[in-house]
């Protein structure tokens, strides 16, 4: 049996040999697959890291945005609230007017739209208590040579403080507010581009 014993040693001694070699081999290419697996999960990590920078900044920059929007719309609004102030205290101002100062206005839009002919002046009761009580005859006398008739509506009208002139049908109106809006419409572009420019 010894020569048995020879042939199974034998085998036993290829068996294992080709069991280490096939081992071997399973661990190389275990090891190759491993390898290739972090190269690629490295990858696919280096990829998805890329793209949650790309979709931050978009978030970050959105967010940036929203908010020069909101500053910028509140800076606008800041700045509408500055002119309604103005024009709000200008025709505050123009409400204060009385006597003299008043008569002098009253005396340049007159003067402004009225050459000659019939006129009708309209206005409120605080107007009329302002303005001096011979401002009528103040203004004919001014008017004389130019053949102007005046006369005050009878019946008040509910108008804002200031007056109207009326002649042919024509209403020129100087209350305040009216006054306001025709300045504020002749300077609001140019208003607009000094307040809003950069905005």
């Amino acid at each position: 049996m010894n020569g048995l014993e020879r042939l199974i040693q034998r085998i036993e001694a290829e068996a294992e040999d080709q069991a280490a070699k096939t081992i071997e081999a399973a661990q190389k290419e275990a090891s190759s697959i491993l390898e290739s697996a972090e190269i690629e999960a490295e990858d696919r990590k280096r990829q998805l890291m890329s793209q949650l920078e790309i979709e931050v900044k978009g978030i970050r920059d959105r967010k940036i945005s929203r908010a020069a929007l909101a500053a910028r719309d509140e800076v606008l609004t800041a700045k509408r609230e500055a002119l309604e102030t103005v024009y709000t205290r200008i025709i505050g101002m123009m409400d204060a007017l009385e006597g003299e100062a008043l008569y002098e206005f009253l005396l340049r839009r007159f003067q402004a739209v009225i050459k000659s002919g019939a006129v009708v002046i309209a206005l409120n009761d605080q107007t009329a208590r302002q303005l001096p009580k011979d401002y009528l005859e103040r203004i004919l006398e001014v008017y004389q040579k130019e053949g102007v008739t005046l006369k005050l509506e009878q019946q008040q009208r509910q108008l804002a403080n200031g007056f109207q002139l009326i002649q042919g049908g024509v209403v020129y109106d100087c209350t305040y507010p009216a006054l306001v809006s025709e300045v504020r419409e002749s300077v609001e572009p140019q208003l607009a581009q000094l307040l809003f420019k950069g905005v």
